[in-house]
């Protein structure tokens, strides 16, 4: 719903919008969050799982997604007195995948020269940038993430007015973003029809460590 009323012009649009967002984080977050609290304290003590997630994700439950939370939910989390908070990131890993399984190409190059990608492609697509909060580094940050899931015009478009917080952004930026992003790294395309063929002819894809995801045959296409 909130997709087919972002496009309506009126001052009312907007607000509706907030109070969606902010039900879905009393419903999502905090009223599950205060079921688990502890003897009526103030620590939830999730469960976390290094095995259910198919793409081999850490995930946790009771409760749920308590790991991926938004930003402005974190806020009401903080470290015990005298503690303090550990946060720790694998950078890019979704570009290193590509770029390690490659072993050439745009993202392989920025790796091995120190480059960050969202830099590279910025700089290429759009001749450069200020600073990481102008408009063209947001579109390629969320872009090289984005495309390299195989991610169509309408989602990217969808992507960049919420996490790139561009309501204005439309399907025409999209497709020539789009179109330019695979002049620019041509060798993914590869990678991704490569990944599906396998798919299809072994019903499973594999990681280099030997990890298997099997598909059903509905699925492998």
């Amino acid at each position: 719903a909130s997709k087919c009323i972002a496009d309506y012009k009126h001052p009312s649009i907007e607000w509706i919008l907030k109070f969606r967002e902010a039900d879905q984080i009393l419903k999502m977050y905090f009223n599950p969050y205060m079921k688990v609290l502890v003897g009526g304290g103030d620590t939830i003590f999730t469960t976390l799982y290094a095995w259910l997630p198919v793409t081999g994700r850490l995930s946790s439950g009771k409760p749920h997604n308590l790991q991926n939370t938004s930003k402005f939910v974190r806020k009401v989390f903080g470290p015990r007195p005298g503690m303090e908070w550990v946060s720790v990131d694998l950078s890019q890993v979704e570009l290193r995948i590509p770029a390690g399984l490659l072993g050439r190409g745009g993202f392989w190059t920025a790796f091995k020269k120190g480059i960050s990608p969202h830099e590279m492609t910025c700089i290429d697509i759009f001749g450069g940038f200020k600073s990481k909060e102008d408009r063209d580094y947001k579109t390629s940050k969320t872009g090289n993430f984005g495309l390299i899931y195989e991610c169509g015009p309408e989602q990217f478009r969808d992507q960049m007015r919420t996490k790139g917080e561009m309501p204005d952004y439309t399907l025409e930026d999209a497709t020539g973003f789009r179109n330019a992003w695979y002049k620019l790294y041509p060798e993914v395309p590869f990678l991704q029809e490569d990944a599906q063929r396998r798919a299809r002819q072994d019903g499973y894809v594999e990681t280099r460590f030997g990890r298997r995801l099997y598909l059903r045959p509905f699925e492998a296409h």
